[in-house]
């Protein structure tokens, strides 16, 4: 466990608290050109020299500690330099926050397409079964593939009903300036109803503990610009549960 300290007056002002929440650029070397730290340990309170906080009154050490790692902030009494150059300085300060050095980087949904034979206004028969690798140790394999068994078996039984309604809508359209079309319209927002119902009873009873959040999606497809629905598997941060509102 890594601890923030500041002996001098026993409280980080607020300019501090900025500072510890705020990116730093350091040094552009060969091998770590883009490396931000917005969490330190080590606070100088004085005005310093160094190249990549040259004009910043308040400067943050960091720690080199993994993203996810925790540094508990204390307030400890007031300690004379001596005293704290000849010894270690306890952990008997009082408790303030535990702080999160980086926030967990975000990661692009998971899109699972349509592999059917049949589409209705943008809606596949059957969904892709296969394991996507990005889900590897976010869930079960068997897990997933019932998920998806589930909505293929909504959408087994009410796309051919969608499918006879059109093709009758199709052949009537003519004759009813295009009013048979309503009913497979209604019939496909009906099956897309069905659908988000289920995948709201999916995340709530599994998916939300996983960290994974499921949704129906309209994206363009790749080869041409109509449009489908896909499911989209998001990645849920986690919440910091030791930091106050």
């Amino acid at each position: 466990m890594l601890y923030a300290y500041q002996n001098s007056n026993g409280f980080l002002n607020r300019d501090t608290v900025k500072m510890m929440w705020t990116p730093v650029s350091n040094t552009y070397l060969g091998w770590d050109k883009d490396g931000q730290y917005g969490m330190g340990w080590g606070v100088i309170m004085s005005q310093n020299n160094y190249p990549f906080c040259k004009s910043r009154q308040f400067y943050v050490t960091h720690t080199g500690a993994a993203t996810g790692a925790s540094s508990a902030l204390l307030i400890l009494p007031r300690v004379d330099d001596a005293a704290v150059s000849d010894k270690p300085v306890r952990d008997n300060g009082e408790w303030v926050d535990l702080l999160t050095h980086h926030r967990e980087p975000v990661r692009d949904p998971v899109a699972i397409r349509g592999a059917g034979n049949v589409t209705v206004f943008g809606l596949s028969n059957r969904f892709d079964t296969e394991f996507p690798s990005a889900l590897t140790g976010k869930v079960a394999p068997e897990e997933f593939s019932e998920t998806l068994q589930r909505i293929n078996s909504v959408l087994k039984k009410t796309l051919p009903v969608n499918v006879k309604w059109l093709f009758c809508g199709c052949i009537c359209c003519c004759c009813t300036l295009g009013c048979s079309l309503w009913p497979v319209v209604c019939l496909s927002k009906r099956t897309r109803h069905a659908l988000e119902k289920l995948l709201d009873w999916e995340n709530s009873h599994l998916y939300s503990k996983l960290g994974l959040h499921w949704r129906l999606s309209k994206q363009r497809c790749d080869s041409s610009a109509m449009v489908e629905y896909v499911l989209l598997v998001e990645f849920v941060p986690r919440l910091q549960i030791h930091r106050p509102d």
